[in-house]
């Protein structure tokens, strides 16, 4: 199976264009990459919020590293006022099979790992940027390798064979699912038959692939855009709590504090106190 992705690894077309950088605002702003069929997003600093109309909202945090086939995505800075600012590098990309066919083929596929701990991390801030930002003999080339191993790193993380993939792809699609509505209300059977799977063998797959349940993986998901709500904005949380699918006040106060040791008002406050100099 190894020897098998390798080869097809080796044998995949990449073709990627200029990369840019950007600050986003606090508000959508469209991202777009003219003639390209993909796209890929690394975040550089801060917190980043990406939709894409197929997949819904999705929070980034510093390393993530995104390839998708969407037409339409926006973006904005998801950065608490103690956090740097969001800052992304994009570029357009074309990824064939040795056949000559796509292989990001569906309007709204979406893949993402994360690079923080990666020196492929600062060969995107550093090479990369500079070899599309001052083009030199050379640089089309340098750009499409570097496109090349963040793409190769997606693969490895996400896509694999379809002998492998089968389970893989099951489980991704309901973490997508769960990403992009946190707001509705889920149960077990239902996550399972969008998996394909029964309910026991469902939980033990997600169980085993992700170390967490798949109901306990969707109160973490809140947790975490809860969090950022909280520190980013003045959104009231009752508001917030609706947002994320409780339905009282109450429950997400439990919810949150059972998570994350403090209660939202509380989080909230401390999120935005000023440090003290030491």
């Amino acid at each position: 199976m190894v020897q098998q992705l390798d080869h097809l690894l080796q044998a995949l077309q990449m073709r990627a264009g200029r990369f840019e950088a950007l600050q986003p605002a606090a508000d959508w702003q469209p991202l777009t990459t003219t003639d390209w069929p993909g796209l890929l997003v690394v975040v550089l600093d801060g917190e980043l919020g990406l939709h894409c109309p197929y997949t819904g909202r999705h929070s980034l945090d510093v390393g993530s590293l995104v390839a998708l086939r969407c037409p339409s995505v926006m973006v904005r800075n998801l950065s608490g006022l103690d956090q740097a600012p969001a800052r992304i590098a994009y570029g357009g990309i074309e990824a064939l099979l040795p056949d000559g066919n796509p292989w990001i083929t569906d309007d709204g596929a979406l893949m993402r790992t994360s690079i923080a701990e990666s020196d492929l991390l600062r060969t995107v801030q550093g090479e990369l940027l500079q070899e599309s930002g001052s083009p030199a003999p050379g640089s089309g080339v340098v750009v499409d390798c570097i496109a090349k191993r963040m793409f190769t790193t997606l693969m490895r993380q996400q896509v694999t064979l379809p002998q492998l993939s089968a389970k893989a792809r099951r489980l991704s699609r309901v973490l997508d699912a769960l990403r992009a509505d946190l707001s509705r209300q889920r149960t077990l059977d239902e996550l399972a038959d969008l998996a394909g799977m029964s309910r026991t063998a469902f939980h033990q797959a997600f169980c085993e692939a992700y170390g967490e349940s798949p109901l306990g993986c969707l109160t973490r998901l809140r947790m975490e855009r809860a969090q950022t709500l909280l520190k980013g904005t003045d959104q009231a949380i009752k508001a917030i709590g609706l947002g994320l699918g409780y339905k009282s006040r109450s429950s997400f106060w439990s919810a949150f504090k059972a998570a994350t040791g403090q209660d939202p008002t509380s989080f909230r406050a401390q999120s935005r106190a000023p440090l003290q100099p030491g």
